[in-house]
């Protein structure tokens, strides 16, 4: 018989625990029955099946005992809220559906009744953040269709690919608003260290409303200069880390998308193009440089 030990845990704890150990004994049983050459196959797939779902039931208990410290608080009146009734609330992680059952509260003094608990809990929508985070990286390389794919297949979230064409592109609205008015970040670019860089490249992308149309994409860093080298050095030597990189991007024509790249490396005080390393693509980027570039400055 195994050794044993006794632990003293809160009550309400007791289902996670038990659900754990349970977990560890099936692994352990699976990893001494499964066939030759198929043990790290099989322990995986029941880990990260069995695994999500208990991280799921953890999250939910985490989340279920803040809501409960959130629910205590009284109206700023002075008074205790009236409890109107609970509701459940389900939203999207990247570990499953969580459900959330908060209660609508409202006091005697006349001021607006509310579920006290939804701004403390910080979800925009049905999606938790690291959900839409993944959704937005997979969606800037493949299509939604696939976004949905791949969700599915490495975390277990079930999204539709309209639903995620819908996130990404209001994240996208979002950015284009932000990024004109982002002092923090033009002014981290404008403390960092090193020589001004500045990329562009274009492709095509499938649009649902006219088609096939130009995407233009453009990469601002700064970059500290590396000791002399000579040519039979360079495919060894790897140029030093960037000390700061900023990207912008557009559907639009090559005329359309320089036209905006004058207020952003203004904001940046990038004025001095004698010294800009610009690198892109064959005569096109030249002739969209040669069309915008006074001489050495903006």
């Amino acid at each position: 018989m195994k050794p044993t030990i006794t632990i003293v845990i809160p009550a309400d704890s007791e289902p996670l625990v038990r659900q754990l150990l349970a977990l560890h004994e099936e692994l352990t049983q699976l990893a001494l029955s499964s066939p030759e050459g198929t043990v790290v196959d099989a322990c995986e797939a029941a880990v990260v099946d069995k695994g999500r779902d208990l991280n799921t039931q953890i999250l939910a208990d985490a989340v279920a005992r803040r809501v409960e410290a959130a629910e205590k608080k009284g109206c700023p009146c002075g008074r205790a809220k009236e409890n109107r009734g609970p509701k459940v609330r389900q939203f999207v992680s990247a570990v499953g559906v969580v459900a959330v059952k908060r209660r609508y509260w409202q006091c005697r003094c006349g001021a607006a009744g509310a579920y006290a608990a939804d701004d403390m809990l910080g979800l925009e929508g049905r999606f938790s953040k690291t959900v839409q985070k993944h959704c937005c990286r997979l969606a800037a390389d493949v299509s939604f269709a696939a976004t949905s794919e791949h969700l599915r297949e490495m975390l277990g979230v079930r999204l539709a690919p309209g639903t995620a064409r819908a996130l990404v592109e209001g994240h996208g609205r979002a950015m284009a608003a932000f990024q004109p008015r982002d002092e923090a970040t033009a002014r981290d670019f404008r403390q960092a260290k090193g020589d001004v860089e500045f990329a562009v490249d274009a492709g095509k992308v499938n649009t649902r409303e006219a088609g096939w149309k130009d995407l233009k994409i453009a990469v601002i860093s700064k970059r500290e200069a590396a000791a002399p080298r000579t040519p039979a050095q360079w495919q060894q030597e790897r140029l030093p880390a960037a000390t700061m990189v900023i990207a912008f991007a557009m559907i639009a024509t090559a005329q359309a998308f320089r036209r905006c790249w004058r207020g952003t490396l203004r904001r940046l005080e990038v004025t001095a193009f004698a010294a800009l390393h610009a690198l892109g693509d064959a005569g096109r980027t030249h002739q969209m440089f040669s069309s915008f570039v006074a001489p050495a400055s903006v």
